[in-house]
C-alpha cells in the first residue's frame, strides 16, 4: 500500500482521512478515527523534528534525530494501517 495524502486533521483529535491506491489499482477515501492525545503529542513531536532536523550540521547529530522520528513514527503505523484496512 502507498499512502498518497494523510489529511491535517489525523494530527489533530478530530481525526482526518487517508487517500491511498489500493492493491486493486483503485484511489481508496478511508477516515482515521481521532487519536488519542498521546499519539498526537508524539506524532506532532516527531513532526517538529523533521522539520527541524534540516538545520544540524553535523550528519551523524541528523542521522540520530531521524533514527529517533522513525522509532517513534513506526510505532503508530498498526494504527493508521488499522483504520485504512477497517
Amino acid at each position: 500500500m502507498e499512502i498518497a495524502f494523510v489529511s491535517p486533521g489525523v494530527l489533530t483529535d478530530a481525526g482526518g482521512f487517508i487517500i491511498y491506491i489500493g492493491s486493486d489499482g483503485k484511489v481508496h477515501v478511508k477516515r482515521i478515527p481521532p487519536l488519542g492525545p498521546e499519539t498526537v503529542a508524539e506524532l506532532g513531536a516527531v513532526f517538529s523534528v523533521l522539520e527541524g532536523v534540516s538545520a544540524m550540521k553535523n550528519a551523524s547529530v541528523e542521522n540520530e534525530f531521524l533514527r529517533v522520528a522513525q522509532d517513534v513514527a513506526s510505532k503508530h503505523v498498526g494504527e493508521l494501517q488499522k483504520a485504512v484496512a477497517g
